[in-house]
Parts: structure tokens; sequence; C-alpha cells
């Protein structure tokens, strides 16, 4: 299904319009738009498959210490931190379509590094390029999502960049079971061709091109969006205004840091965002294995990972169907509670290990629980909620800082497990995590305002802002 503005007429003001607008082309822009979440998801799941076959010096003509794969392995995050204040303003620049299309190709050149490296600075090199590129999509694409679906269904089309990166995460951990890692990282550079293909086709957001005073242009995108026989007048009016307040109301990078609204939005945000990585899900996906192998699994370290993938596809796909019926704050409650008793019951086990070793199928359910209830709300949820939690004229840069935040975290925490683990000891590490879980929870009770099914300025006004 392609988007031709040559193919659209304006709308007939005297003929008859429907009140009821068409998903159809909603879902299929989203689920374009989020195929760069698989792409992000294949390069975090990589790690996995090729830790075991790169440190035996089984894929390129040079070794790469344990020291070295740790660092192939985090700076994933990082180069994804670096990536989202730049995409900030690209999104505002060169519009939220574009933005994505064009990173499709160092995303390309990323997997090419990974592929034929000459060396292991290459390889990081590459590894560092792609988590830039996937980095991107994390603002971008909820972004764009959010401004073309209707409000009914905005919900279950945010969360489908969460569904589409856990599945990118598992399509890596069943490829890389049963063939080379050169081939692993082959395919996985032919997701973002796909992606810019699919992509291509779909129009820019209504509100980008209105604020770029392409009013023709503009309604011809909403009418696309919304169906051939909706009536799309007093939509595009809102649209219209809310652009128009904005630009009365516009201000500077530095004059957002001033503002109230802006900066309770970002707080709200680093809030989520901190109980989100300091639950440890990178770190425990990232050592799944290993906290298997601990927990006395004979499983192959391969059907492992695949299940925890599986786990993770099985428990967003609920969470998508729920997210605009039971709300934000909801879920995000009872995963943040359930992810916090269930990592504190593991680090009893490991604990008490000793005296529960007969008991191997428990810390293995422990963790099965734990990935699910983070697939279930903390998830998907907390880029649901970036995504509606600011004002146009400051979502660019306060969404970009926001992510920003939450990569520099995730790759501090990827970082340091082991030092921690070695510290402190695994049920010690599990604890911490637990806490911050039960300590996000609060946070969410008393700070987080309900989005769902609110229009962006009830939103504002629940954050205090007087317009």
């Amino acid at each position: 299904m392609t988007f031709d503005p040559n193919t659209i007429s304006l709308p007939d003001r005297t003929a008859m319009k429907s009140n009821k607008s068409s998903t159809l082309t909603q879902f299929v822009a989203a689920a374009a738009a989020t195929l760069g979440a698989m792409a992000l998801g294949t390069v975090l799941g990589w790690s996995s498959p090729a830790q075991i076959p790169i440190l035996a010096g089984d894929v390129y003509g040079f070794s790469v210490s344990v020291t070295e794969f740790s660092w192939i392995s985090s700076v994933v995050p990082l180069g994804a931190a670096l990536s989202c204040l730049p995409t900030g303003f690209l999104v505002d620049w060169i519009g939220r379509k574009y933005t994505m299309l064009f990173i499709s190709i160092p995303f390309v050149i990323g997997w090419a590094f990974i592929v034929w490296p000459a060396a292991v600075g290459m390889l990081i090199a590459g590894r560092l390029i792609t988590g830039f590129c996937g980095g991107l999509f994390c603002v971008a694409s909820p972004m764009y999502i959010t401004e073309i679906c209707d409000i009914k269904i905005r919900g279950l089309l945010s969360s489908f960049f969460q569904l589409l990166l856990v599945i990118g995460i598992l399509i890596s951990y069943i490829i890389g079971a049963f063939v080379p890692i050169f081939w692993l990282s082959a395919i996985s550079g032919i997701i973002p061709i796909v992606f810019a293909v699919c992509f291509f086709w779909m129009p820019e957001t209504p509100q980008y091109l209105l604020r770029k005073g392409k009013d023709v242009e503009a309604t011809k995108a909403l009418q696309w969006f919304r169906g051939k026989d909706y009536d799309i007048k007093k939509e595009l009016d809102s649209m219209k205004e809310a652009v128009e307040d904005e630009r009365k109301n516009k201000i500077s990078f530095i004059a957002m840091f001033r503002n109230k609204i802006a900066i309770k939005g970002m707080l709200i945000m680093f809030g989520l965002f901190a109980m989100q990585q300091f639950s440890g899900i990178n770190a425990v996906l990232f050592y799944a294995n290993s906290i298997f192998s601990d927990a006395g699994s004979t499983l192959d370290t391969d059907i492992n990972s695949i299940i925890v993938g599986a786990v993770q596809v099985a428990a967003t796909i609920p969470a998508s169907l729920v997210v605009d019926r039971l709300g934000r704050k909801l879920l995000l409650l009872i995963s943040s509670i359930a992810m916090g008793v269930f990592i504190v019951i593991l680090g009893f086990y490991f604990l008490y290990q000793d005296m529960w070793s007969t008991q191997g199928w428990l810390p293995v359910t422990l963790l099965v629980l734990y990935i699910i209830f983070f697939s279930f709300g903390a998830g998907p949820v907390v880029w649901v909620v970036c995504s509606e939690m600011f004002a146009p004229q400051v979502k660019g840069p306060a969404s970009a800082i926001s992510a920003t935040f939450s990569w520099t975290l995730a790759f501090l925490v990827t970082l340091f497990y082991a030092d921690l683990v070695e510290a402190v000891q695994n049920y010690t590490t599990f604890w911490i995590f637990g806490g911050c879980c039960f300590l996000g929870a609060a946070f969410i009770l008393f700070f987080l305002p309900e989005t769902k099914g609110k229009t962006n300025q009830q939103i504002l006004k629940e954050l205090g802002s007087k317009d």
C-alpha cells in the first residue's frame, strides 16, 4: 500500500463523509516504522550467539579477549545514547520520515564492519555505529507513530516498537543457533534495507508538514491515514490550531530548561527510565546464560537464549493489546512490583543455593516470570509514555534527552554488572535490582499521570500547564 499525494483529492466539503476513521493504513505505517526497532533488536540479540564462537577464535582472523568482547557488547547502548540528542534536532529539521530513512545507510555500513572486520577496533566500531543507528529509531519511530494514529489506538500502535524490538532479538537468537556468525551478521544487515524499502512509501506526519507550512500535503497525508471516506476537517482544524499555538509559544533548546512543564515531563521520564534500567533487565538478559548455568540448567545455551527471547515476545503481545484498556499507570505498577518480587526471591535462591540445590526449576521459573512482567509493562509502556509526555515544540529534544538518559544507564548497568556481582555476590545484586523496582513502583504511583485516551493538551494540563 503506497502513498501518492497526486492520487488523493482534497476533501469535498459537500460530500457525505464518515465519522469513523480507517485503522488499516495506520497499522501499515506503524508496522513499517517499527521495522527499525526490529533492526535494533538484531543488534541487541547478536551478542548472545556470537560470544562463544568469537571468544573461541572461530569467526574472524584475529583473537578477541574477554575484556574486548565485553566492550563489543556494551558499546551498543553507548552508541544509542550518543545518537538520541542529534535525532531530536534531525526530526524537527528534515522530518520524522527522512530521519529514519537516511539512517538506514550507515546502519548497513555498520553491519559491513561487523561482517568483514580487519581488527577488533573495526568490530567495536561496527557495533558502535549500529547502536547509534538503532538508538535513533528509539526517538524517531515512537514520535512518528504518535503523530499519525488515532487517540483510541495510540497505545496499541506505540507498543509496536517494543514488540518488533523483542522479535528482532528472538530472530538473532534463532538464526544464531543454526548458522555461522558471519551469516547471522549478513542477514541482520539486510533488515535496515527491508525497512527502507517498506517505509519509503509511507507519508510524513501531518503535524510536521503543517509546521513546515505544507498544508495541502498535510491534508492529503491525514486523509490517507484516516481513510478516504473519513471527514478530517475537525481533526485537521485542531491540528492547525495546535501548530499555531506552538508557533506563538515556540521556545529554544536553552529556554526549554526554564520551562517548568517540559522539565517536569523530563523528570518523570528520568524516573521511569531509571526504574526500567535499574531493574537490571539488560544485565539479566545479557548474562542470562550464565544465570541459567549457575542455577544448574543442563539445556544448551542457544536453547536458553531462544526461551528467553520467546518469553519476551509472548509477554509483549498481550501488553500491546491491553495498554489502551488498562492504562499505562496500572500496567507499569503491576510490572514493577512483580519484577521486584521475583528478582528478590531469585536472590534468596542464590543465597541458599546449597539448601535448594534440588530445586533447579525454581531459578529458571523466577527468571522467566521476571522477564514476562518486564515485557508486559516496563519494557513497552515506558516508551509509549515517552511519546506522549511532551508538548510539540519540545518533543524532539525532550524525548531525545530522555532516551539518552535511558541508554546511558543501560550502558553503565551492563558494563558494571559483572564487577558488582564480584564485589557483593549475585544475590545482593538481585536484591539491589529488586529494591529499584519497588522504588520505581512508588514513583509511578505518586508522580506518573495517566495518559490513556487523552490528547496532548489534556496531558500537559495534568502536568500543570495553564494553556
